[in-house]
């Protein structure tokens, strides 16, 4: 009796431990699926996210080539007032001419030339450096104002040529990403900085007299007649 009373609490105690570990095995799977669902929803979401963030850097890229330009142009204003100050006329007369001319080299040249003629040495010598560094700058600026913004699922987004520029020095230049586009503001406002600080120091100096000198002075009407009377 009592090997029947112990056979039946064995058989009891074996069936509750089957079914513990069918409870246990069945919260482990539901556990599981429930974590694989949520797991789901956070792939879900990092995709998503992704997508903004790929979206918010180009975004970001679009408004700081905006920026460059706007910053590049500013520059150029600046370059025509000086211009206008060494040849003693109006800025927009100064624009005429200087927006005329489509190589920045010659800007430069032309600038260099005026202060030159204003026999302002150290002013040119100034200026001539931060034209070095204009120059230095320029092609970084052709590639925002011609290239293209490329995108591309496993990479950020970045300026680069088109595809069908075969020239050797469009293959030579690197993309751009963001960051870069960042320095080039940064300096071109410096040289921006600094063309107005060389303005200031124009507008303080001697200026060079307007009076022409006598080889300057146009013919009076008596050496008119001078030159054309008649043997």
């Amino acid at each position: 009796m009592a090997r029947s009373f112990i056979s039946r609490c064995t058989i009891k105690i074996a069936g509750s431990y089957q079914a513990i570990r069918s409870a246990a095995a069945a919260f482990v799977a539901g556990e599981f699926s429930s974590l694989n669902a949520q797991l789901l929803v956070l792939r879900s979401k990092l995709d998503t996210l992704q997508r903004f963030s790929k979206d918010t850097q180009q975004s970001v890229l679009f408004a700081e080539v905006g920026r460059a330009l706007t910053a590049w142009s500013k520059m150029e204003e600046v370059l025509v007032i000086i211009v206008a100050k060494l040849l003693k006329v109006h800025p927009e007369k100064a624009g005429i001419v200087m927006y005329s001319i489509y190589n920045s080299n010659t800007w430069l040249s032309v600038i260099h030339d005026l202060f030159e003629t204003e026999e302002h040495p150290k002013l040119q010598r100034r200026f001539d450096k931060i034209g070095e560094r204009i120059r230095g700058i320029k092609d970084i600026r052709d590639q925002l104002a011609h290239h293209s913004i490329r995108m591309s699922e496993k990479e950020s987004p970045f300026i680069r040529p088109s595809r069908s520029d075969a020239r050797s020095k469009s293959k030579k230049l690197r993309p751009l990403e963001s960051s870069e586009v960042g320095k080039f503001i940064g300096k071109v406002l410096d040289i921006a900085d600094d063309l107005h600080n060389l303005i200031a120091e124009f507008d303080s100096s001697p200026q060079k007299s307007d009076t022409p000198t006598h080889d300057q002075r146009p013919p009076t009407d008596s050496q008119l007649r001078h030159f054309h009377k008649e043997p």
